[in-house]
């Protein structure tokens, strides 16, 4: 697929507050961490997906991934339907009871893969709306419905980590506000999230950040800052870290993407000279 070809090839975001979803081509090759669970399905062929710490190398149609694993991707010119799942793994639990294989901390093959590829292509082809979309996800991400004292305290302070995005509040005040040693809340919110806390604030100002341009059509730079990045250049940096590709490329600001971000859908190549 040439670049001109992939720049006007269809593509769908869906953004909400506790799961995002993107449909449609990927760059070849790319390589990232990842900041949250996440759960790939690839809808013209089987991917390699590589596994840098242990050398892993494997072809799937479906992958589910913990945070905080290095992989790179190679859809081989395919598309996919990309989910990044919620922060406490309710989903990520849910979903691995119907995983096939086990490759590495790579769970590979779901159950109803080929139902699934092709629910994902009429998603994209019929563009279809956010509430449909996120019905028909609720209606197979089941969440477990009882949570743990640990896991609630998790959920509020990630609530409190969201309400002051901008503010580069310590580690310190939000242990103090749950009553907690700093040690045991980097301990507690490491095991329970799957990354460090500085890292999930990093990760959650990239998505406001990214909600923020596509309500307010203004530059990158000011939805940059008004989700605590210093400057443009550096939210793209963490964005391409974590993503493993530039957010132009996901979000429409170089190539047509249908954009849904609680609000009726944006097509975004019109905007891009604001850029």
């Amino acid at each position: 697929m040439t670049n001109e070809e992939l720049r006007l090839s269809a593509a769908s975001s869906y953004l909400w507050r506790d799961r995002s979803l993107y449909i449609g081509h990927i760059l070849p090759d790319i390589c990232f961490t990842t900041q949250s669970s996440g759960f790939a399905v690839f809808l013209d062929a089987p991917a390699t997906i590589t596994h840098h710490t242990t050398g892993l190398k494997v072809d799937a149609w479906s992958v589910l991934v913990k945070p905080d694993q290095n992989i790179t991707i190679n859809a081989h010119k395919g598309r996919v339907a990309a989910l990044f799942l919620d922060p406490i793994g309710c989903e990520y639990r849910h979903l691995k009871k119907f995983m096939k294989l086990t490759f590495g901390s790579l769970l590979l093959g779901f159950v109803e893969e080929q139902h699934l590829i092709q629910e994902f292509k009429a998603v994209l082809d019929q563009r279809t709306d956010q509430m449909m979309v996120r019905t028909w996800l609720d209606s197979w991400l089941c969440r477990e419905k009882e949570l743990g004292t640990q896991e609630l305290k998790m959920l509020a302070i990630i609530k409190q980590i969201k309400q002051h995005t901008s503010e580069n509040m310590s580690c310190l005040k939000i242990a103090e506000d749950f009553n907690m040693s700093e040690v045991q809340l980097m301990r507690a919110f490491k095991k329970c999230v799957g990354i460090p806390l500085r890292r999930y604030r990093f990760w959650h100002r990239l998505s406001v950040a990214s909600d923020y341009w596509l309500r307010n059509q203004c530059t990158m730079a000011d939805a940059a800052i008004s989700a605590g990045f210093s400057d443009s250049a550096h939210f793209n940096r963490c964005f391409k870290k974590s993503l493993g590709m530039p957010p132009g490329f996901l979000l429409g600001l170089d190539r047509q993407v249908n954009v849904y971000s609680g609000k009726p859908h944006i097509s975004l190549s019109k905007y891009a000279g604001i850029i």
